[in-house]
């Protein structure tokens, strides 16, 4: 599957990688004009990785935008199923960057 998704996603044009921090609850980006404006809703198509041939699409409502580009939205619910994978995902990237931190134990 790993290999299947490589030659689609390689027919496929993706947008320039970008910064976002997201969970199943919501979602901030940098982005330059033109910014949303503050209850604006719209979709964020987030790929995963280069061998994951379709994007994560999240649905958001826009809370805040600052004056310098960071776009904070919140996360229409997507449903139990899809909340606690998201969840899931973002725990172990965390336990993965908090052991990839830790110094080695002093014997």
């Amino acid at each position: 599957l790993e290999l299947l998704g490589q030659i689609v996603a390689a027919g496929v044009p993706r947008p320039a990688a970008a910064s976002v921090r997201f969970n199943s609850r919501g979602a901030s980006w940098r982005m330059r004009a033109p910014l949303p404006e503050v209850g604006d809703f719209g979709t964020l198509d987030i790929y995963l990785g280069e061998w994951i041939a379709h994007p994560l699409t999240l649905v958001l409502k826009v809370d805040s935008v600052t004056p310098d580009g960071v776009v904070t939205a919140e996360a229409l619910p997507p449903g139990d199923a899809v909340a606690d994978l998201l969840e899931r995902m973002a725990f172990r990237r965390h336990r993965r960057r908090v052991a990839g931190t830790r110094q080695p134990r002093r014997s």
